[in-house]
């Protein structure tokens, strides 16, 4: 009987070998605890009234010229927004007695956009203010020339001065509005503003302005930042403003404040 050798592995054949089978071990199986983290408390954004009308609604809202014929609101928008819910003296020179809607526009613009305003004005015309003195018992009106120095230092002693912003929209002539920034400036407060508004006028004849002319008020705010380059402060109130911004037809003064360094 024919005996069959046992077969032999083919030469060079590596012998198998069964791979053991490992189940995937389960995360529940480890028993590893994953760490608590607290959540950061919620940190919840400001409020911010949207319904709060702008500078420029409310000046619509009452039809004062500073949004409807100019457009101031750039310039008060940018200045006063963040005072807006400061107590403030304030100080406007012209009551609107001389517009053709007659005065109170700008006053009640300044009573809503100012809750908490103390508001004072001068007004050239004594007969419009008594007349309507009923309507504008929210501020305190002082009538004299604004062009008179004796009038404001007057007014200055009677109201403590010291308020915190002041704008000019009185009669619009050169002699008044520099006779006023001389006179008043010392009362703002330091890191207040004085603005002088209706420049429009100095390119005027009827009040004193006229292209060319060097005794315009636009032309000595021109020549004032020469004085404030080259540290050489003139007319003598710039060397208390840090800021001289312009727009159309407006320009802001910036008052220093005390302890700051400028130059």
């Amino acid at each position: 009987m024919a005996i069959r050798s046992p077969e032999k592995p083919a030469p060079n054949t590596p012998p198998k070998v069964e791979t053991p089978k490992i189940g995937t071990p389960k995360v529940e199986d480890a028993k590893v605890e994953t760490p608590k983290v607290e959540e950061a408390p919620k940190v919840e954004a400001p409020k911010v009234d949207t319904k709060r009308p702008s500078f420029r609604e409310i000046g619509k809202k009452y039809g004062t010229d500073k949004v409807t014929a100019h457009h101031y609101q750039h310039m008060y928008e940018k200045y006063l927004e963040p005072l807006r819910d400061e107590p403030l003296k304030m100080l406007e020179i012209g009551l609107g007695c001389d517009m053709s809607y007659g005065p109170g526009a700008s006053y009640h613009t300044w009573l809503e956009f100012f809750p908490n305003v103390d508001l004072y004005y001068i007004e050239y015309d004594a007969e419009c203010a008594e007349k309507w003195s009923a309507n504008t018992t929210g501020a305190t009106i002082h009538t004299g020339d604004q062009a008179d120095v004796t009038f404001l230092k007057k007014f200055l002693s009677d109201t403590g001065g010291d308020f915190d912003v002041i704008i000019d929209d009185g009669g619009h002539t050169m002699e008044q509005q520099k006779t006023s920034i001389d006179i008043l400036f010392d009362s703002v407060k330091p890191g207040g503003l004085y603005f002088v508004e209706d420049l429009a006028t100095s390119y005027a004849a009827k009040y004193g302005g006229g292209q060319g002319l060097e005794t315009t008020f636009v032309e000595r705010v021109k020549a004032s930042l020469d004085g404030m380059m080259l540290s050489k402060p003139s007319p003598y109130f710039m060397a208390h403003v840090y800021s001289v911004d312009c727009m159309k037809e407006v320009c802001a003064f910036s008052k220093k404040m005390p302890g700051e360094i400028y130059d």
